[in-house]
């Protein structure tokens, strides 16, 4: 039998790359269907994402200076930062957000993440990221960019105006080595502030983890996934989306007075809800309207069907093998 599962696997390498990933999405979206995250032996795979993220995308590509600012309808998103190093921008502030969300709302009543002597090691064990020293590096990197971030959002609307405004961390200590694989004098850690803590706390969307890994390598695709979680909870039947909505919400990095940039964000979020977001969301009921002018929201069952309270007790993201980055 185990030269029978040698060759079988020797045989599945040998597959073009688009097969093989074509296959392990169509197996996670089996996984999926079958196992979904509310049953008592699968709460392993519920994550959770912070609430703004689905009003609002971070940079999808690097940012030059210390502010960006995104305008969404009456709303206005602006991240700041007086770090040198930069804004955070791609897939991994946002699988970060994620991870810190989940690790929270499994830990409520904990103020401190503690990284240990070995961020490296940590991110390994925690998230199961890639051992290439370079990625990790890029990882630690943009932890300092997300967590050293000032986040407002204000509102501006018939007469009135709000604003709500957190620093994500107001304690971090992050110990870098030569080596990626030596352990730091001092242990690493991130405080949340409580203001951000309880942001998360208070309206967590629940997220399949297993669907995180698939959509990884898209920001646009986790920002539509993480929307989508949160609108089908509440969408009791279909309602028609437009590109400019859609585009002023999520697409940051495309040009919607530029014809091209117009016809580049609508091909691109198409090929991403009716691939990667269709292999891990397949219950998930989203068409392009018959004049192509935005998206028909159908209701849907949400990816976590039944979540747990938070007095649930979870178990540790380490337990739970969840790849998040």
């Amino acid at each position: 039998m185990g030269d029978v599962a040698r060759i079988e696997d020797g045989q599945q390498k040998r597959k073009p790359l688009a097969e093989r990933r074509a296959l392990a999405a169509t197996q996670l979206s089996h996984e999926i269907l079958m196992n979904p995250p509310d049953k008592e032996e699968n709460n392993a795979a519920i994550g959770f994402a912070p609430y703004f993220t689905t009003q609002f995308g971070l940079p999808h590509s690097r940012v030059q200076g210390d502010t960006w600012k995104r305008r969404n309808g009456n709303r206005t998103l602006t991240i700041q930062t007086d770090c040198d190093h930069g804004l955070p921008s791609g897939s991994k502030p946002r699988l970060l957000l994620l991870w810190v969300a989940t690790w929270q709302v499994r830990h409520p009543n904990v103020t401190r993440i503690d990284l240990g002597k070995n961020v490296t090691k940590f991110l390994r064990e925690e998230i199961e990221l890639p051992v290439t020293g370079r990625y990790i590096k890029d990882v630690r990197l943009e932890m300092i960019r997300l967590f050293t971030s000032r986040i407002s959002i204000t509102l501006e609307d018939q007469g009135v105006f709000e604003r709500k405004s957190t620093e994500l961390s107001d304690d971090m200590v992050l110990w870098g080595t030569k080596d990626v694989d030596q352990d730091a004098l001092f242990p690493s850690y991130i405080v949340l502030t409580d203001k951000f803590r309880d942001s998360i706390l208070d309206r967590p969307i629940p997220v399949d983890l297993r669907a995180l890994h698939h959509l990884a390598s898209s920001s646009l695709a986790l920002d539509y996934y993480v929307w989508l979680a949160r609108t089908m909870f509440s969408l009791r039947s279909s309602r028609l989306v437009p590109w400019k909505a859609l585009h002023d919400q999520f697409g940051s990095s495309y040009d919607w007075a530029d014809r091209r940039g117009r016809h580049n964000f609508r091909a691109e979020s198409a090929k991403q809800l009716t691939t990667r977001i269709r292999d891990v969301y397949p219950s998930c009921r989203v068409t392009i309207s018959p004049d192509g002018e935005g998206l028909i929201l159908h209701p849907s069952p949400t990816p976590v069907p039944h979540v747990q309270s938070r007095k649930t007790s979870f178990p540790s993201p380490i337990a739970a093998k969840k790849r998040l980055l």
